[in-house]
């Protein structure tokens, strides 16, 4: 039998705190074991408490959300969920680990994704720990790893592929290669890596160049050099 993940809520609005506290136990399978209202009182709750899971408001008087998560020991650092009004910490929260960025108002939905997603996180760290922030029409995204089918390099931006949406961030190719790391991405130019889970087929053009098919039926260019590094990604998953 699976025991009720601790968790613990972090914010200086007593409203706010009430509302989460409120669709947690809509979400099922947590259990509240204490609340915050600033960062020193978190800081004491990760000590006494050892949560699961924290949801951190981030605009907090004196320690913010951010800083509280820096002066935590690591020992003692649960899976995070931020729950905040602000866009702007997401590049922020990433450098941090955080499970998930969740922007108020929040519905139970996204709600739940987060609670997954931290859960997800505290089974396996080696695997959970990366998402990526993105914009669509002003609202912030965050995608897992396994939701990305391929990244591409373009000036000072790369393009994120998914099932059903392209997504600008703002970051080079080396960088979202270091985020995505261990999570079964294979490079396939010098501009563009994929993600061998979402590789429908390899074949080749007359020049010897592959041409690389995903699942969802979008096609990319196999630069000749990365033609075999390719082909064995995909014959070892």
């Amino acid at each position: 039998m699976t025991l009720p993940a601790r968790v613990i809520i972090v914010d200086d609005e007593p409203p706010a705190r009430e509302r989460l506290a409120r669709m947690l136990a809509e979400v099922g399978g947590l259990t509240i074991v204490g609340e915050a209202g600033d960062g020193a009182g978190a800081l004491e709750l990760l000590k006494t408490e050892r949560p699961a899971i924290a949801f951190v408001d981030i605009n907090m008087p004196g320690i913010t959300g951010l800083d509280m998560l820096r002066a935590a020991p690591a020992e003692m650092r649960p899976a995070v969920v931020l729950v905040t009004a602000h866009l702007d910490f997401a590049v922020e929260a990433l450098d941090l680990d955080v499970a998930d960025y969740v922007v108020k108002p929040y519905t139970l939905e996204r709600l739940r994704q987060a609670c997954r997603r931290a859960q997800l996180l505290g089974r396996a760290p080696s695997t959970a720990m990366s998402w990526v922030a993105a914009r669509d029409a002003g609202d912030l995204v965050t995608l897992l790893p396994e939701d990305i089918q391929a990244v591409l390099a373009e000036g000072n931006y790369v393009r994120l592929l998914t099932q059903n949406a392209g997504y600008m961030v703002r970051s080079t190719l080396k960088q979202m290669q270091e985020r995505l790391a261990n999570h079964g991405f294979v490079a396939i130019g010098r501009s563009a890596i994929a993600s061998v889970r979402w590789i429908e087929r390899l074949s080749r053009d007359r020049h010897g160049d592959g041409i690389l098919t995903l699942r969802s039926g979008e096609t990319l260019r196999v630069s000749r050099a990365f033609r075999r590094g390719v082909e064995a990604a995909i014959q070892g998953q």
